[in-house]
């Protein structure tokens, strides 16, 4: 974003500003996201200001939606500081259209955005305030919010997607692809027994995005501040996001690992993970969801992996990327954390995590 786009999308929440500084923050995959310093009325502030990919969401009245019920529910718990606060804009939205594009402004949280290599500690408090997070939002109706993202994870849907994107690619085969797609394919029952694992569980409000860098910690980095970006929260499994926070959490080289074949799990951070989240879970879940937490994180890899291939084969449209093979590394590696995680979870005693 230019200076001149971010005062733009300023003038729609502020009268009088001045932009002291900006520069690009974290590394979202999705969204432009930008570190604003501003002085309004004689007080410096810090901002988040986020340019939305509405490549990926069509329907950000569905996100604002959603939003709006999950603000007003933390809002009256003990979460109500550990989750994005968004500005309204002067026409009273959390989400402001500007021409074609959409945009949102947030106050900034202090603290530190891990990116890979957490400890078991970190782990566990993460895992923690993840069950927490699901254990208020038991109470909320799923039917009063939104799906804002048609099977997200759902295997049936997601495998589709990829075969329609291996008939349809403009890609021209290499045999590394070819010899990926194959190995890939031969595990293809995962998401079969996915779905069929998760048919009787409950639906409740999920995050559907708990990687290590939507948690913010505390200056210690022994407490969860916040946790952020709930463009996608909507009802789902609570497998979802644990297994989406075990495959995100225990690759210690992070998700743009150039070297899969050199990818090692840390399976103390995916004890960490169970035992925290399972703590917490316990005062909420049902019996089936306790007893299914383990199959969550090499389920989650394989979809993942999955899905990365799927956004590489569309020609990157999805996920952003810095050169042009990146979906299909990301996709190896992801591939590589679930052969861990499946013989990690098929191996070890995992009685003693819950």
């Amino acid at each position: 974003m230019t200076k001149e786009t971010i005062s733009l999308v300023l003038s729609h929440y502020f009268d009088n500003f001045i932009v002291l500084d900006f520069e690009p923050y974290g590394n979202g995959l999705i969204h432009s996201t930008y570190r604003l310093e501003l002085d309004g009325e004689n007080q410096a502030t810090t901002h988040i200001i986020q340019k939305l990919n509405k490549e990926v969401f069509d329907n950000f009245n569905e996100v604002e939606h959603n939003y709006k019920l999950v603000r007003s529910r933390l809002s009256r718990s003990s979460l109500r500081s550990s989750f994005p606060d968004y500005l309204k804009s002067t026409t009273g939205n959390y989400i402001q259209k500007i021409g074609k594009d959409y945009f949102r402004l947030a106050y900034f949280i202090d603290g530190t955005v891990l990116q890979r290599k957490p400890s078991p500690s970190q782990a566990t408090h993460a895992a923690k305030s993840l069950a927490n997070l699901h254990h208020v939002l038991s109470s909320e109706k799923p039917s009063k919010y939104r799906t804002i993202l048609q099977g997200f994870h759902s295997g049936k849907e997601r495998w589709n997607a990829f075969e329609m994107a291996l008939r349809t690619t403009k890609l021209s085969m290499t045999d590394q692809v070819s010899a990926f797609i194959q190995d890939l394919g031969a595990h293809k029952s995962v998401l079969q027994s996915w779905d069929r694992d998760c048919e009787d569980l409950a639906q409740r409000i999920i995050h559907y995005d708990p990687k290590i860098n939507n948690f913010i910690f505390a200056k210690d980095k022994n407490k969860i501040a916040a946790i952020i970006d709930f463009d996608t929260l909507m009802p789902g499994l609570i497998l979802s996001d644990l297994g989406d926070m075990i495959r995100s959490w225990c690759n210690p080289s992070g998700e743009d690992f150039d070297h899969p074949e050199q990818v090692s799990i840390d399976t103390s951070i995916v004890r960490s993970i169970l035992q925290g989240y399972s703590k917490i879970a316990a005062s909420f879940a049902t019996e089936k969801e306790m007893e299914s937490l383990f199959i969550a994180g090499p389920a989650l890899a394989y979809m993942q992996s999955v899905r990365f291939l799927t956004d590489y084969l569309n020609g990157n449209l999805y996920y952003s990327i810095d050169h042009n093979e990146r979906n299909f590394v990301r996709a190896q590696v992801q591939f590589e954390i679930f052969k861990q995680l499946s013989a990690f979870v098929k191996d070890a005693d995992l009685k003693t995590a819950t």
